[in-house]
């Protein structure tokens, strides 16, 4: 193809003037141009659009279901905690003082919930529910108020104060979210329903729950009002005119992002609207082609982009499930009209042709002056040229120019004596080549493409000895060979590496001679003809034999040095070496030494000294390296390293992050339970260990003296470290951590802590507070621990700033009265015994 249009111009061009030649050509290519770029700018504009469209579908879409989740996870939650503090005792529903505080706290802490309720077995209801001024008030239905609803206003304290208004003849059971637990008999979702009070549609998590005897109480229930959800929606930005709504897979609208009704008022019934009878055109024609592409809406089982039209204009569907384990399943729908993108890109490509179209005819215009100026030079260029091809040396042209054609005129008038002048200058080269050649210090060999050798100068014919024949200008092949190292095939002649004009490199390569084999390195190098065809191959090569000896020596001490340093990293650390700045322990010199701040973290085995009385010495050995083989790869995982063991403990530092040494510290007792379980299921007793962590500025470095040294840290931070692990046992927790550590801890959100105490360590003149870190703990004492946080840091900070046992005390016996566990609760309340 490349040559026919080469052909087509050279025709054309040999036909016409240069006039035409200059003009043509560059009005079709301009032409071409405005083309192009109309076709591209519009084809790019729509692609554009379906880009955007599918981002932006996409983000609203998980936006919405990452607040739907939010919105959905809390009703759930606040039922659990409500059947788990009823199963375990902790809530007396007799009590009713007890009953309406607990309802009234958990409404103002999950602040997406509307109500909190439980409906008994016996026909009693008694709950919580939010006013849209987000007041709370008490709602009751039993044989005092003879089973009428009363909504009672609410004390600062939850308590029931007077009656606002009542609904009369209220029965629980009747209620669609009684209903549908009792059916499941476990947590669920009800039916959309509308509210009692305010007639808003709400759905409701519901829960059967029993007491501490396996008795049937009631079922528990938390709703929400979708009117935050439909709040939510409507804050959405979908491009100019995009909506989205969320519907059944019965296809009753749930909620959407306009402000047409999902449901009507007909009497004292509340009609649900189904999505493709929507008072919004686009929302109803957007439900009808789902339903009529799918043929249910049932089929949607995964996330769907489509497009449909409406009245000829293209529209951006996407349909995406949301799902949850309590029954859950709703339909997202997100619908854009492809004209909110298209408008600014068809004015954008309207005004790219009409300023290409202006270029065109300046172009024009511009290139007609142009070829005359420069055709008419170029003519006299002409006549001056053929005269030189002649061999008339001495032509001058006269045409006096500032630009590229004066100089062209000026380089023909120089041309003849430039000419004379190079061929004698090409001979003396030929020679001074030949000189520079015999003198290199390395072989040299030329071939032509038939690989027939040129060329040899006296270095390479002392290497082939062969220097015999060096007044000789014949050469045989045979006598020049090449050969891969460790056999007898020659190298090819001609390899692709030349073909593309580069100098081939080899070093696996020997001569041959009767005697003796030279190892060698080559550098061949290709000399192409005027056609781009390999013309001759230049070979330069020079004996290695010295060098191959030094690189196995080379080889044989690095590899002998690598193992050195491995044996040596088993007792010091690398990263022991790389905090001092060196990559082998060879270069550590006695008083190395660096100053950085890190993490020191202490673990050590409770009891082992009663343990490893019952042990023989080498049971005590393989115990104590069985346990200590589980913990220390996690070191090394959390980018940190063992600085040394005493006995059964550990002594780790972590110079990067404090979170590396918490996180290893979880790891380890996690990886203990998991050690524990093997332990028990062989009739032994589990470990238990304690760890403290503290960060402070260490200096690492070696001490001793000259025939014996160590790598050591020096820093009151040590003892730190080393005396919190020890308070682990009295406070009965196997993590603490000190207030330095804490703070400098990433995110501290992402652990469960809280404040133990501020103790006196020995050696230090300041008080030190330390957090218990309880993520390794069971699920239910993680549990126990995080609902009596808010009580235990009440009480701490009491006790720190007034000493006041008359306030102070009350908070840690609340945490005992939830966690009877909790040793650190009970520290506090002996101290003021």
């Amino acid at each position: 193809m490349n040559n026919n249009l080469s052909r087509l111009i050279l025709k054309f061009s040999g036909r016409d003037s240069l006039r035409t030649v200059f003009i043509v050509p560059f009005t079709l290519l301009i032409f071409a141009t405005v083309g192009v770029t109309g076709w591209l700018s519009l084809r790019n504009g729509q692609k554009a659009v379906n880009d955007v469209a599918t981002q932006l579908r996409s983000e609203i879409t998980v936006h919405i279901q990452e607040r739907l989740q939010l919105y959905l996870e809390s009703p759930h939650l606040v039922n659990q905690l409500n059947a788990n503090a009823i199963e375990a005792g902790q809530l007396d529903l007799q009590d009713t003082k007890n009953r309406e505080h607990h309802f009234f706290k958990q409404l103002q802490t999950f602040t997406s919930i509307h109500s909190n309720y439980l409906g008994r077995i016996n026909g009693d209801f008694f709950g919580n529910i939010r006013l849209p001024d987000d007041t709370i008030q008490v709602m009751l239905a039993d044989k005092s108020t003879q089973q009428d609803l009363y909504f009672c206003k609410a004390d600062s304290q939850g308590y029931r104060k007077q009656v606002i208004k009542k609904t009369e003849d209220f029965n629980p059971h009747t209620r669609p979210w009684y209903k549908s637990a009792i059916q499941t008999g476990k947590p669920i979702w009800s039916d959309i329903y509308a509210d009692i009070a305010s007639g808003e549609l709400q759905i409701t998590a519901a829960q059967p729950v029993w007491d501490a005897n396996k008795q049937f109480v009631g079922v528990l229930g938390s709703s929400f009002f979708f009117t935050q959800v439909n709040d939510f929606l409507r804050s959405l930005r979908i491009g100019h005119s995009g909506q989205t709504f969320i519907i059944e897979r019965s296809g009753l609208l749930v909620t959407t992002s306009t402000r047409s009704p999902v449901f009507v008022i007909e009497g004292q019934q509340t009609e649900r609207i189904r999505a493709t009878d929507s008072e919004n055109t686009l929302t109803k024609l957007t439900s009808q082609y789902l339903e009529g592409y799918f043929g249910s809406f049932n089929r949607i089982q995964d996330n769907q982009q489509l497009e449909f039209d409406v009245d000829d204009r293209r529209q951006f569907v996407q349909v995406a499930p949301l799902r949850d384990e309590f029954g859950l399943d709703w339909l997202i729908v997100v619908v854009i009209p492809e004209a909110d993108f298209m408008e600014q890109i068809e004015i954008n490509t309207f005004y790219t042709i009409m300023l290409t179209f202006v270029a065109l005819v300046l172009a024009l215009f511009i290139g007609a002056l142009s070829a005359r100026q420069v055709v008419r030079p170029i003519l006299h260029l002409n006549q001056a040229a053929k005269a030189l091809a002649k061999g008339e040396w001495e032509q001058t042209i006269a045409i006096k120019r500032g630009d590229e054609l004066g100089e062209l005129a000026r380089s023909f008038s120089s041309m003849a004596r430039q000419l004379k002048e190079s061929f004698e200058t090409l001979r003396e080269s030929e020679n001074r080549l030949a000189q520079f050649l015999e003198a290199m210090p390395v072989g040299v060999i030329v071939r032509d493409n038939n690989n027939m050798i040129q060329y040899v100068n006296r270095k390479a014919q002392q290497l082939f000895g062969k220097e015999s024949s060096s007044m000789t200008c014949e050469y045989s092949s045979k006598d020049y060979q090449i050969f891969i190292t460790g056999t007898f095939q020659t190298t090819q002649s001609i390899s692709s590496q030349m073909l593309q004009c580069d100098t081939v490199t080899r070093t696996h390569l020997e001569i041959h001679q009767e005697d003796k084999i030279i190892p060698i390195e080559s550098w061949e190098t290709p000399v192409f003809d005027e056609t781009g065809k390999i013309a001759y191959i230049i070979t330069a090569f020079q004996d290695i034999t010295e060098r191959k000896k030094a690189e196995l020596e080379r080889i044989r001490f690095t590899e002998e040095l690598e193992k050195l340093n491995k044996a040596y990293e088993r007792f010091v650390p690398s990263q022991f070496l790389s905090l001092l700045g060196k990559t082998s322990v060879i270069e550590v010199q006695l008083g190395d030494q660096v100053e950085k701040e890190m993490s020191i973290l202490f673990v050590d085995i409770r009891g082992f000294t009663a343990i490893s009385e019952t042990m023989t010495p080498q049971e005590n050995f393989n115990f104590i390296n069985a346990y200590l083989e589980k913990m220390e790869p996690i070191i090394g995982e959390h980018h940190g390293f063992i600085d040394k063991y005493i006995g059964d403990a550990i002594m780790a530092l972590f110079p990067e992050e404090a979170d590396h040494a918490v996180q290893a510290a979880i790891s380890i007792l996690e990886t203990l339970n998991e050690y524990n379980n093997s332990r028990v299921q062989k009739g032994r007793s589990p470990l238990k260990v304690g760890i403290g962590v503290h960060t402070g500025m260490l200096m690492l470095g070696t001490v001793g003296g000259k025939n014996r040294m160590d790598g050591t840290v020096i820093s009151d931070a040590v003892n730190v470290a080393s005396r919190v692990e020890g308070l682990t046992k009295m406070y009965g927790t196997p993590l603490l951590i000190t207030e330095q550590t804490y703070q400098k801890l990433e995110q501290v959100t992402q652990y469960k802590i809280r404040v133990i105490d501020r103790v006196q360590v020995k050696g230090k003149s300041q008080l030190v507070t330390v957090y218990e870190v309880f993520d390794a703990d069971s699920v239910e004492i993680i549990q126990l621990k995080t609902v009596t946080l808010d009580d235990f840091n009440q009480g701490f900070t009491l006790y720190h700033q007034q000493g006041d046992n008359d306030h102070w005390r009350h908070f840690f016996e609340k945490v005992l009265q939830v966690n009877q566990q909790d040793e650190s609760a009970k520290i506090y309340l002996k101290r003021s015994g």
